[in-house]
């Protein structure tokens, strides 16, 4: 199924969204590799996109197409939509300040290099006014990837990707920090950076149509609404074989770089980032500029700044509006080619989660809400897809990596928000169904808060679990109340024993470990802001005691956090 299209059919039909990602998610081609553990290891085969089928085709019409109000002009038979562009003859986009870096993509992950790399990352950087060169704003491809490749580098579908994204967002290439090519992000900050940034929309245009040439010239230049910057537009096409031929003819954009014809196999995501109506190919070899011979759009690969010309090549219009897929020409099983626009969303509530486990694949998620005092399960609850059955049969983290059982994720809920301004007393639930799906995995909830950002202050709460244990057939709940009171003591754990008391200006912490572990104190706030890191360091089985000077905190109440092999024990604690 077409990637636009099912996105924004997911967009305004929330209610159906479980339906339809499940469905199509169980269609995804599997490009077989085997899973590295370097990029140098990875399979030379970089292609990644499904195939549409005719049952998808009959889909697309969900989509709707850009509206871009053209004119037709009688004496060029060109469609301009103001008079400004009967001027531009070429543009090129890549030149712009919100352009990222050509990328060389690793393994089948053209769908997310081409998507998320160049044109969302473009796309977001122009809404915010930022520059695509720095890594701050370039939004990781591999952090979108990862969820979707099965954990052996297979290929993706293009609206699995804005999916994605639209689920939970896309995090920035500089805090995504991993070992291979398996590995999802960890750590809830970094999902927190990322969860702003989300799909607002998207749109198809179909070169072939008489006029839509025209407009997705028109959204290059302008976004299609006057703007002084225009768009990216996403295209696919087969790339067996695919090699940019040299070009020497006329051009005013200096590309060395040309594909007069496409493929014959292997599906491939790419970029249109500008066009030249100069740029000739003489498909008949007669030596005569025919119309249908002159002009091209700009393309980027993601195959490096060896390939092509420093990554960018010219594919004449004929390419998109004439050859069919597979003889010469462009598509996926239809000439459409897609826009996306992004939108930047408020953070109110999260869920901040560390799960262990052997087989993340198995596990399912759900977040709901109800009326605490009325109920002990949640009354509504919603899929959350970006981890759904993804990832492969390995570990949480990884398929490599020390620790990569162990995974701490964010989970945006402020869509939930309007409920608890309604509710008296709301509580929100977190739902982890095992399910089994390769090898039999297990593992367990080892904690979850939920983290208030509204007005302005950043709000954590203990989540009560009902059961930890997680192997199949087993559903572990979550529970989170909303009170006054943040970060409440709660019940000690399987690894230690826990306590402390205030001496003055000395808080004396005791503890007694019941097996060698990995222990983290921290000093938290009301609000669950961090004072002061305490110990950070390995423990053997045993009791021992850590004094603190706190001469320095001023007097109040707060919290001593213990994170014991990835499991809390909070203690209140008051420094008179």
């Amino acid at each position: 199924m077409d990637d636009f299209y099912i996105l924004h059919y997911i967009l305004i039909t929330k209610g159906k969204m479980k339906k339809i990602l499940i469905s199509t998610l169980l269609a995804l081609v599997i490009f077989q590799a085997n899973a590295q553990n370097t990029k140098e290891d990875l399979p030379k085969n970089r292609f990644g996109l499904k195939e549409v089928t005719p049952k998808d085709r009959s889909q697309i019409k969900l989509i709707p197409e850009l509206q871009i109000d053209i004119t037709k002009q009688n004496k060029t038979g060109r469609y301009l939509a103001n008079k400004e562009s009967a001027a531009k003859t070429f543009i090129d986009n890549t030149k712009n300040k919100f352009f990222p870096p050509i990328v060389s993509q690793i393994s089948n992950s053209c769908g997310c290099a081409s998507i998320v790399h160049y044109i969302y990352t473009y796309e977001l950087n122009y809404l915010l006014n930022r520059d695509g060169k720095q890594k701050d704003n370039i939004c990781e491809y591999m952090h979108i990837w990862n969820f979707m490749n099965a954990g052996v580098e297979q290929g993706t579908l293009p609206w699995a990707v804005f999916a994605t994204i639209n689920d939970n967002g896309a995090i920035p290439e500089s805090i995504y920090t991993t070992t291979s090519t398996t590995e999802w992000a960890n750590g809830y900050d970094k999902y927190h950076t990322g969860m702003p940034y989300r799909v607002k929309s998207t749109y198809k245009l179909n070169p072939s149509i008489p006029g839509d040439l025209e407009k997705m010239k028109q959204y290059l230049i302008d976004h299609g609404n006057g703007s002084a910057y225009g768009g990216l537009i996403q295209f696919s096409g087969y790339a067996h074989p695919l090699d940019a031929s040299k070009y020497v003819g006329p051009s005013n954009t200096n590309i060395s770089g040309i594909i007069p014809r496409f493929g014959t196999s292997g599906m491939h995501s790419m970029t249109i980032a500008g066009f030249d109506d100069s740029v000739w190919w003489d498909y008949n070899n007669d030596g005569n500029k025919d119309e249908d011979e002159m002009g091209a759009f700009i393309c980027v690969n993601s195959w490096g700044t060896d390939w092509g010309d420093q990554g960018k090549f010219y594919a004449p219009y004929k390419t998109f509006t004439t050859f069919r897929q597979g003889r010469g020409g462009t598509g996926n099983g239809g000439k459409e080619c897609f826009i996306v626009v992004p939108e930047v969303k408020e953070i109110k509530m999260a869920l901040k989660v560390r799960i262990k486990h052997s087989s993340r694949d198995d596990l399912s998620f759900k977040v709901g809400y109800a009326n605490f005092e009325a109920s002990s399960k949640p009354s509504s609850e919603r899929e959350y897809f970006c981890m759904e059955n993804a990832g492969g049969d390995y570990r949480m983290a990884g398929r490599f990596g020390i620790g990569s059982e162990n995974l701490e994720f964010g989970i945006d809920i402020s869509d939930l928000c309007d409920i608890v301004e309604k509710s008296e007393s709301p509580a929100f639930f977190l739902k982890v169904t095992d399910n089994k799906k390769n090898n039999e995995g297990n593992g367990e909830i080892l904690y979850c808060t939920l983290i208030d950002y509204r007005n302005g202050s950043k709000t954590e709460y203990i989540g009560e679990i009902n059961n930890t244990t997680l192997k199949t057939g087993n559903t572990a709940l979550v529970k989170i109340k909303l009170s006054s009171s943040a970060l409440n003591d709660n019940k000690g754990t399987d690894y230690c024993g826990f306590d402390a008391t205030v001496s003055g200006k000395t808080i004396n912490i005791f503890v007694n470990a019941k097996k060698d572990a990995n222990m983290e104190i921290e000093l938290l706030n009301k609000k669950g802001d961090l004072i002061a890191p305490i110990f950070n360091n390995k423990i053997t089985k045993g009791s021992f005691t850590k004094c603190y000077d706190a001469k320095s905190i001023s007097e109040g109440k707060y919290i001593l956090r213990a994170i014991t092999n990835d499991q809390v024990i909070c203690k209140t604690v008051e420094i008179k």
